[in-house]
């Protein structure tokens, strides 16, 4: 047992200063490949930066303070850049390749352990980090034959917990825990390939953003005032958004009298966001429960190029996906009282946005580009378990989703002349929020339980599209121009609802409302141009 007459405070930080403000350390790896010769040369580089620190605040007893406040905090500044640059020039021929690999990964844990502890004043347990990761690779050269492959790939992977972890935690003022999570990844790939008889070069880019947040509580907390267990990833506690993000580009130029390119680019958000209560008895005298998750997954995929040679083919790929899950629940088994509000809520944005642009020129050119999004969150409030509140029950999952394919592809051609373009565009968001079976709730006023799709509260669309999907493709030539095909699709396909388990019986002193709304719109288009002596083609959209 651990006594203090006043406050007690335990803090683990990592690049951060007492007063919070972070410092700017972190993990930077570079690495240079550059040469040439008069016959044939090659080079190469790999460049590893990672960031991955253990930081840990714990009291693993069971602590009394008199009229004191207990703080259990542990923070992290987590940055990771990796950059490769690579140049290579022979005259017979040149081979250059470099990789760049980022990480900010890590755990970053704040939890009270079990034991009986008693604060008379507020009791914080607050795990915070900022993790980036940065990976950038260039492989550019020449030669009569020449080759380059640039790969960056980072990764933004963090696990992020406060708990209350068994025992009984009774406080006089209020009882917050949250974990808080700003993630970003940036990978960029590009490369320059020019051979006077021919070039060859592959660009590859993979940005990530995946962390883990759990905040939660297994015991018994009694608090005077308010209770709240907030989940936050790129987001600020009103809900405002901020910038993180994972971003993979790419872009291959270059050329001779046979000239290839190609660059396959995939971003990713997939947060994993997670307020609940486990299990116990949670009390609040005079004060309320909130149970808050909320996240920003945000996935942004460019791929570009530009191939010139008498015989020139360009084909550029660019995937964006946005699966995360935001979770607001109370479990069963579970003892729930609240002395004023009963707040479930979980809020998720999810955007994921592909563009790939291919051009090519020559004797024969062809070019393809192909960009396919997909955004599926699944959000969920839901309470499994009996409550009652003094004043209102309000269970809500609400979500925002958007996804957006944008694919060009052209080609110029003095004799031949081939283009193709393909953009995909998928929503498949899951909104629930649930009242389980065989539970009482009981309200002193009202009881809500609703979920939302790009919406307001009040069911108002918020006024843009939730899959959209752009194609444009063009050939031309002197002799024979062909499209082999300017092709857009959408799918969205929207999960939203609200429902109460069988034998569930809810009491309001005034009324219960049970709703779903959902705004799901779509746009699509498809355009196409073959011009030459011989010319045809087609653009479709679905």
């Amino acid at each position: 047992m651990i006594q203090a007459g006043r406050n007690l405070s335990v803090r683990a930080l990592h690049n951060y200063d007492e007063q919070g403000n972070r410092i700017d350390k972190g993990a930077h790896a570079r690495g240079n490949a550059s040469g040439g010769c008069a016959g044939l040369a090659g080079n190469g580089t790999f460049v590893e930066a990672v960031a991955s620190p253990e930081v840990e605040a714990v009291i693993g007893s069971g602590v009394t303070t008199g009229s004191g406040d207990i703080d259990i905090i542990a923070r992290a500044n987590n940055d990771a850049l990796a950059e490769a640059p690579s140049l290579t020039i022979g005259f017979s021929g040149g081979v250059g390749v470099a990789l760049a690999d980022a990480e900010a990964s890590g755990s970053i844990l704040a939890h009270l352990d079990a034991g009986d502890s008693v604060a008379g004043g507020n009791v914080l347990i607050e795990s915070q980090v900022s993790s980036r990761a940065d990976a950038r690779s260039e492989a550019s050269g020449g030669g009569i034959f020449s080759g380059n492959g640039s790969v960056a790939t980072a990764k933004s992977s963090p696990v992020i917990e406060a708990a209350v972890r068994g025992g009984s935690l009774d406080a006089g003022g209020n009882v917050a825990l949250s974990s808080r999570s700003e993630g970003d990844a940036s990978a960029d790939a590009q490369g320059i390939t020019i051979g006077l008889a021919g070039g060859v070069g592959v660009n590859l880019a993979t940005a990530d953003v995946s962390p883990t947040l759990s905040t939660y509580i297994d015991g018994v907390v009694t608090a005077g005032q308010d209770i709240t267990l907030q989940s936050l990833h790129n987001r600020h506690a009103d809900g405002s958004l901020l910038d993180g993000q994972a971003h993979a580009s790419g872009n291959s130029s270059g050329g001779g009298l046979f000239g290839g390119g190609g660059v396959d680019v995939d971003a990713i958000a997939s947060a994993s966001v997670d307020s609940y209560i486990a299990g116990g008895t949670v009390t609040t005298t005079s004060g309320d429960i909130r149970l808050i998750a909320r996240s920003s997954d945000n996935a942004l995929a460019e791929a570009d190029g530009l191939i010139i040679g008498g015989v020139a083919i360009g084909a550029n790929l660019a995937d964006a996906t946005v699966e995360g899950t935001t979770r607001a629940h109370v479990d069963a088994g579970t003892t729930l009282s609240s002395g004023r509000d009963l707040t479930i809520l979980a809020d998720a944005v999810a955007s994921g946005e592909a563009k790939a642009v291919a051009s090519s020129g020559g004797l024969a050119a062809g070019a393809g580009a192909d960009a396919d999004a997909l955004v599926a969150p699944h959000v969920e409030a839901t309470l499994d378990t009996g409550a009652s509140a003094l004043r209102d029950v309000n269970i809500t999952a609400r979500g925002i989703a958007h996804a957006r394919a944008e694919a060009k592809g052209s080609s110029i051609g003095l004799g031949l002349s081939a283009g193709a373009s393909f953009a995909d565009a998928r929503a498949l968001p899951v909104i629930t929020s649930a009242i389980g079976a065989g539970h009482t709730v009981t309200a002193g006023r009202d009881i809500n339980l609703g979920s939302v799709l790009n919406t307001d509260t009040d069911g108002t669309p918020l006024g843009d599209y939730t899959a959209q999907a752009a194609s444009t493709g063009s050939a031309g030539s002197l002799l024979v121009g062909i499209l082999a095909g300017a092709e857009a699709s959408v799918t969205s396909t929207a999960e939203v609802k609200s429902s109460i388990g069988g034998g569930s019986t809810l009491e309001a002193d005034n009324d219960i409302r049970l709703s779903s709304n959902a705004d799901n719109t779509v746009d699509v288009r498809a355009e196409g141009d073959a011009n030459g002596l011989f010319a045809g083609g087609g653009s479709s959209s679905t």
